[in-house]
């Protein structure tokens, strides 16, 4: 029994990948104004948010298998 059904993991996906970009581009700024904490704070989440997912991409990939575009 999964938590989410399996057509909810794209919606998932692209949220995630909008996440992590977001944190990337906090942690740029940051930096740029050195603060270093918030930068490592912001990478290290940046870094979670983009193993998260990694893995529901390859969960959904698993079950679903290629995918053509239309």
């Amino acid at each position: 029994m999964s938590l989410l059904p399996l057509s909810a993991l794209p919606t998932l996906n692209a949220g995630l990948n909008a996440t992590c970009a977001l944190l990337l581009v906090t942690g740029y700024l940051c930096i740029r104004r050195r603060r270093v904490l918030a930068h490592k704070l912001c990478m290290g989440s940046a870094f979670a948010v983009s193993t998260l997912f990694l893995i529901s991409y390859l969960t959904y990939h698993y079950q679903v298998g290629s995918v053509r575009f239309g």
